[in-house]
Formats: C-alpha cells, structure tokens, sequence
C-alpha cells in the first residue's frame, strides 16, 4: 500500500532531499526537509494557475509534479483521460520542406 511519505514528497518537489541516503533512511534536517513557505506558496499558487487553464490544466498540473513523461502516462485514455498537450518536436527535429 502507498501512502503520502516523505520520500514520496520529496519526489513532487515538497520537499528537499539531497543525496541517495534523503529516500531510505534519510533524516530530518540533514538529508531531507522542508522548503521555505515562500517555495511552498509558489508551488501552490502555480498548480492553482495551471489548474484553471483549459483544456490542459491537469495535465500541465501533473507536469509540474511528475514530470511530461509520467503525466501522460496518468493522463491517457486508460487510466484519467484528461487531454493532454501534444509532444513537443525534439530540439534536434528540423522540419522537412
């Protein structure tokens, strides 16, 4: 069973981890912690901007959290369904005339 860890907030940005030991045994205030409130009011007031755009508020929200990859993944027709952006051209795709 999952549950909200530190580990798990660590890995959407809550909070701060250095090092490999921040996700296994990791303690407080040396190797995991808290970000300022000013982090944390930022992080929030963004995902409520995203939140509210449409039609791609959700997906843009997962993005932030968990990245493009792992946000479609969520966002597909299997799973939430929500649209997604399209994909972005790599930066090395040149277009063909």
């Amino acid at each position: 069973m999952k549950g909200v860890t530190y580990n798990n907030l660590i890995r959407l940005g809550v909070l701060w981890g250095k090092g490999p030991g921040a996700y296994d045994r990791g303690m407080f205030g040396q190797s995991w912690g808290c970000h300022p409130p000013e982090h944390i009011l930022l992080l929030y007031n963004t995902l409520c901007k995203k939140l509210k755009e449409q039609p791609y508020g959700p997906f843009d929200s997962l993005c932030l959290l968990i990245g493009d990859k792992n946000a479609r993944e969520f966002c597909g027709r299997d799973r939430l369904n929500y649209t997604s952006r399209p994909p972005s051209l790599p930066r090395s795709a040149s277009l063909i005339v």
